[in-house]
Formats: structure tokens, sequence, C-alpha cells
């Protein structure tokens, strides 16, 4: 009877160890607020113990498999009261496990982060037949919904240049009682993407994006000509001078609606910056769609 009473006691001690603990971890997790920790803080004179003595004749415990604890960093602070308590275990109710440390070696905690981007544009298809290869320019930002999460929303703002090819001057020339000889075309694209980013390393995501937008193109024909005017000096004299230019002799504008596809690599250079280089297609619609491959370096910050 005495043995029994010792095991209902020893069972009743933890159980109510126990549900104190499962009763904290209820309350920390099922609000969304600011979780409260009663944990006792941890003074920072705590000394470390003398290593355990084995009287002589007794065989000394097999440490190979012991939990090390890791050196204290010197960036390391002390725990807030309104912070979790130290035993709350990880969510993993997200994305992979991996993902969250090149997340944040990659990312940071921010759930903003600005971008700047340039490099060649390239035409494609039956656009290639009337406007040349030439340059880009934007800059933009992504919103992740959470700062570990793999889906983010990127907005951009684009300018594409492009040259015109010798046979855009040339069904100008013919359609034109003008002296074609250049042209070019450009497009300004504001446009909004779904990004899903892949990690590869700690220090290197790979990502894709597909999103829409609007384009506002403009198609122009030139012709060199002869400027005349006056040119002063610092002293007050003007003198007459003549120069050579380039006059629109046509154009054409419209504003579309179109959809982009892109590939991209990110490498790390800090908490919350990576450099990364991406290729992105963009399909403007249309009779005569536009079609054009911007590839890009840019700076994520």
């Amino acid at each position: 009877m005495t043995h029994f009473h010792g095991q209902a006691l020893r069972a009743l001690i933890c159980v109510l160890t126990v549900l104190p603990a499962a009763g904290c971890a209820t309350l920390r997790h099922g609000h969304k607020g600011q979780p409260k920790c009663r944990e006792p803080a941890i003074s920072g004179d705590i000394r470390n113990m003398p290593a355990l003595r084995v009287p002589p004749g007794l065989d000394a415990p097999d440490t190979r498999n012991a939990v090390k604890v890791p050196p204290l960093p010197e960036t390391a602070r002390a725990r807030l009261p309104d912070e979790p308590c130290l035993s709350d275990p990880p969510s993993f109710g997200g994305p992979a496990l991996g993902m969250a440390s090149a997340s944040s070696a990659l990312r940071g905690p921010d759930r903003v982060s600005w971008h700047v981007n340039g490099g060649a544009a390239l035409t494609m298809g039956n656009t290639s037949d009337y406007l040349s290869r030439g340059w880009t320019i934007g800059g933009g930002l992504t919103f992740r919904p959470k700062p570990t999460s793999r889906w983010a929303l990127q907005f951009d703002l684009g300018y594409a240049d492009f040259n015109a090819t010798s046979q855009l001057v040339n069904l100008a020339q013919q359609n034109l009682s003008y002296r074609i000889d250049g042209g070019g075309g450009n497009v300004w694209s504001l446009a909004a993407a779904a990004k899903y980013t892949v990690p590869f390393k700690s220090t290197m995501n790979g990502y894709a994006l597909l999103g829409i937008g609007g384009y506002h193109e403009s198609i122009q024909v030139t012709e060199t000509a002869l400027y005349g005017g006056y040119v002063c000096d610092p002293w007050g004299y003007c003198y007459r001078v003549s120069t050579t230019g380039d006059v629109v002799v046509a154009s054409k504008s419209l504003t579309k609606f179109g959809w982009n596809l892109g590939l991209g690599l990110e490498f790390a250079v800090g908490s919350n910056s990576a450099w990364f280089i991406e290729a992105r297609y963009h399909h403007v619609q249309g009779d005569k769609a536009i079609l054009y491959l911007p590839i890009q370096v840019g700076y994520r910050f």
C-alpha cells in the first residue's frame, strides 16, 4: 500500500510539472499578440562548475554524445521581457527548413526590399525585323507576406530603348516623301509579378517570375537635317553656327497590356542586400505584338 501511494505521489508531481508548461505553450501559441515569457532570467555572473570527479574503482561516463553548448557570441543580447520563451519550439508549418537559413542570409528579416537594374534588351520574333537590340534600365520593390516565405510580389518600372533596323527605314522611305535614314523605338513598362524563390546555397537563391503589366510603346523614324543657330561666349559675343541632328518625321505610340516571364539568380552581399542577374521575357499584346528579352544585372537592398 505504501508502494502504491509513492507511485501515485510521483505521478501527481509529474502532472503538476507538465500542466503549467502545456498551459504556457497553449496560451503562447493561441494568441497572435506578443507573448510574455515568465522564465527566470539568466544572469551574466553564472560560473562553470568543476568537472565531474569519478571515485576510484568506477568507470567514467561516456561523454562522446554529450550536448556541447556553443560559446556566447559577442553580438548576443539579453532577451527582452516581451519576447518568446527560450523553450518555445520553432514553427514547422512554413516552407522547407533550409529556406529559413538561406532566406535570412539573402533577404534578412525585411518584408519589403528595393532594387535597381540595367542591361541589354534583345528583340525577338517579328519585332526583330523592325527593331534591333538596345538597352534597358529600371527598378522596383519586392513584398513578402512573411520574411521567410518563398512567395513574394514584385513590382517593376522599366524603360527599354531600341534602334531601328534597315528594314524599318526602307519601309518608311517607301511610304513617306522624306529621306528617312534612322529611327528607333522605346517601351515604358509597369508590371506586377508573382515571385517564387528556391534556395541553392546559403548565399545564393534562384527565382522565377510570372506577371502582367501595362506597356507604353513608341516608334519613330528620323531624317538627318542641318540646324542653324547662335552660340554666345562668356564675353557677350554671339556667333552663328550650323550643325546636324535628327528630326522626327513620323511617329506612332500606343498603350497595351502584356505579360512577362523571368528567371534569375541572387547572390548575397549582406543580411539585407544582394546582387542579381535576371532574364525576363516580355510579350506586349496587339496586332503586331512587341516581344523583347532584357538581360540585366541589378542590386537588391
